[in-house]
């Protein structure tokens, strides 16, 4: 039996108002399409992945324009939007270094590969640089195995300045630049996905059928790993992932030729023409066995210029006249 939600979006749709539903994520596979969005009317949307995986970045005074993409560390604040300071490289050592010597400044330094690895990890640098008065660190991994590798969250506890990672051949650029150099935090950067994600579905995305076998999701579009605003509490801006973020859409305001082909009609006006997903289904029929005439528009007309052949039916097809 349908769920309170998704009966009360097949009343919202009857009543002539298109409703439009993130398909759910996490449960990737049949009959996982979470209410409201397994309500046969709604317009469920599903996650694909974008095609290039979005970073935020930071730009520096070297006279080159472009962009250094970072991960924040997680277990600090979140670097800025704005602001510039200028970056100097530290020792990559937890020896407390004199009080002051950092003011103002950003420390790149690498990961410690020293023989107490365990008690100088980049956390335990990052916390070191603050002691003698960074306003930010940045670390990267020396190892050289892959130089366009970004380093992940690093290990352990918390600190009170941003802390950010990036690739070596970044901090190799960094390196070189005259000293003074300022970094200035509010860019951005992308890297194109790889060939066996970009475009397809994202693996954390609802799929169907609903439990009555229906068509789930009905559109899909880009949700994973997408650039977005965030509360300022949030720190206003990160990449965020989900059938949420593949819902947001760009409706204008119009009236659907009759409740009952609320949906159809809307996934046809909102969806280029171009896409697979704006041809899946006829509307709904509200008399099997009589089709409706094609010579005027109405509830089987999106527009003026299209009808649907054989209304009535479930093999309806579009026509143009």
């Amino acid at each position: 039996m349908p769920s309170v939600l998704s009966l009360a979006v097949n009343h919202l749709v009857d009543s002539g108002v298109p409703t439009v539903v993130a398909n759910g994520n996490g449960y990737a596979g049949p009959f996982n399409a979470a209410a409201p969005a397994a309500a046969d009317r709604a317009i469920a949307v599903g996650s694909t992945y974008s095609s290039r995986y979005p970073f935020l970045a930071f730009t520096l005074d070297d006279g080159s324009t472009a962009p250094v993409p970072y991960l924040d560390s997680g277990r600090a604040p979140a670097a800025p939007v704005t602001g510039a300071h200028p970056v100097t490289v530290m020792e990559s050592s937890c020896a407390p270094l004199p009080a002051g010597s950092l003011d103002g400044k950003i420390a790149l330094f690498a990961h410690y590969t020293g023989t107490d690895v365990f008690n100088c990890r980049v956390m335990d640098l990052a916390r070191t640089a603050e002691a003698a008065g960074a306003v930010a660190a940045v670390h990267y991994d020396p190892s050289g195995t892959d130089p366009d590798a970004m380093p992940f969250s690093p290990c352990c506890g918390t600190i009170g300045i941003p802390v950010v990672g990036i690739r070596a051949r970044d901090a190799e650029r960094i390196k070189a630049a005259p000293a003074g150099t300022e970094l200035t935090w509010g860019a951005y950067a992308g890297a194109p996905m790889t060939a066996d994600a970009a475009g397809l579905m994202d693996g954390a995305s609802s799929w169907g059928p609903g439990n009555e076998l229906e068509f789930k999701p009905d559109v899909a579009a880009p949700g994973g790993y997408i650039l977005s605003a965030l509360p300022p509490a949030q720190d206003w801006y990160g990449v965020m992932s989900g059938t949420s973020m593949a819902t947001s859409t760009r409706c204008r305001r119009s009236t659907p030729p009759s409740p009952r082909s609320t949906k159809h009609w809307a996934i046809r006006r909102f969806v280029p023409a171009t896409s697979a997903s704006a041809r899946m289904r006829p509307p709904p029929s509200t008399s099997p066995t009589r089709p409706r005439p094609t010579t005027r528009p109405g509830s089987c007309c999106p527009t003026a210029s299209r009808c649907w052949s054989g209304c009535g039916s479930r093999s309806s097809t579009p026509v143009t006249r």
